[in-house]
């Protein structure tokens, strides 16, 4: 059968299908309590920001203009939902799914995610001529090595603050370009200028705000008959599980503003770099770091496919409605802020409902301890370890403690 031809008979399946699986997620979480009030305000760390798990949307009526909307779906989501189907997913289901009006291509976590690789690399090539520059223009920037430091910081700064820039020390293809074009050689006062030096934060202060200490007690005190028994079981205190929830989700108070289903979807489709580079920060990329970011781009879209098929069992798997459901800036999901992957490999069915639903404290919790334990969590000097393992950052790992310590 044509992929186009399927559309027109997809409609009373997509409210069937949606039909159930809200029904089992509107029950679902009339009995989780306290824990999925998602909508206060507030925010997270890492960009998860807004938003609420909207699973109680109980019978979601079929688009009646399913088949006008046809040809964007072929055109936009085609080539995914065809290597979903090789893969062994279910054609009218995926359609069903990429259908529905919520489904909407997004570039911009693609394109967040190439600044993101694309800057440091950035930073390497042109910090050289950066430097040289400077040099001519008499702001002492120090040898051009091609590696930033203190002294060509301060000359950056100094450039910025002669020409009324915002002083920031950072270099960019900006602050190149400037420099090309500025002739006026640095005036004999540079020199007395002072920039005190910025000290690196060792912790995410947000984080340690009193509204935030005061909602992780809250949290601890409703849940300590759940968090001592996490802690026979896995061996993490409640004060530091309560930590990294608070870091993740503001202890489920804030889980994303975007659905995850299309945040993985957009990124899977994204391979091309052509298609991501005008929603990226630096821009246009600079033909020597071209083929480089474009295989990454083909890796990182690999990656989110891997992690998109996973989203879609564990949906199946555990009875969660797709739509409606608030994931990270990159795809990850629940309380305590797995990607789908880690989802169906660590996830614990913690009050024994038959289903791993992490959007529930109750299950939240004890997958969280799970993930710890497997990597290497045993109460000792390895601790900081298994720590880092669920977000590879000391900023990260030194909050979690620090709030722990605070409660």
């Amino acid at each position: 059968m044509s992929f186009r031809s399927i559309f027109l008979r997809t409609g009373l399946l997509a409210g069937s299908l949606f039909l159930v699986m809200g029904l089992a997620a509107a029950a679902d979480k009339a009995s989780s309590g306290q824990q999925t009030k998602l909508l206060r305000e507030g925010g997270g760390e890492a960009a998860r920001t807004g938003g609420g798990r909207d699973t109680g949307r109980a019978g979601i009526q079929p688009d009646l203009d399913i088949s006008q909307k046809g040809s964007s779906v072929e055109r936009e989501w085609g080539p995914l939902i065809e290597r979903l189907v090789a893969d062994g997913f279910d054609r009218e289901e995926l359609i069903n799914l990429y259908c529905r009006p919520e489904v909407i291509l997004d570039r911009s976590p693609m394109a967040s995610k190439m600044d993101e690789l694309y800057e440091p690399k950035l930073i390497l090539k042109i910090t050289g001529p950066i430097q040289r520059r400077l040099a001519e223009l008499g702001y002492e920037p120090g040898p051009p090595t091609g590696k930033m430091g203190a002294t060509t910081r301060r000359a950056i700064m100094a450039f910025q603050y002669v020409h009324g820039l915002t002083v920031d020390g950072k270099p960019s293809m900006e602050l190149l370009r400037q420099l090309r074009e500025e002739h006026r050689k640095a005036p004999p006062s540079v020199k007395e200028l002072y920039f005190p030096p910025k000290a690196r934060p060792l912790v995410y202060e947000s984080v340690l705000q009193p509204e935030r200490i005061a909602e992780a007690r809250d949290f601890l005190a409703q849940n300590q008959d759940l968090l001592r028994r996490i802690h026979q079981r896995y061996g993490i205190p409640p004060k530091v599980a309560v930590g990294l929830l608070a870091l993740e989700t503001r202890v489920g108070n804030y889980l994303g503003e975007k659905e995850a289903f299309t945040t993985l979807s957009s990124m899977a489709i994204c391979i091309d770099l052509r298609e991501i580079e005008p929603f990226m920060k630096d821009r246009p990329v600079i033909p020597g770091l071209r083929p480089w970011l474009q295989k990454r781009c083909r890796e990182k879209a690999d990656w989110a496919y891997s992690e998109l098929k996973a989203l879609l069992r564990y949906a199946k798997t555990n009875r969660v409605s797709l739509m409606g459901l608030p994931g990270s800036v990159y795809g990850a999901i629940g309380i305590c802020q797995f990607m789908p992957t880690n989802a169906l490999r660590y996830g614990v069915d913690g009050d024994g409902d038959g289903r791993v639903d992490l959007f529930k404290v109750e299950d939240a919790l004890p997958s969280m301890g799970n993930f710890m334990v497997h990597h290497g969590w045993k109460g000792g000097p390895s601790d900081r370890k298994a720590l880092y393992h669920y977000n590879h950052s000391t900023i990260y790992v030194n909050t979690i403690l620090a709030l722990a310590e605070q409660l």
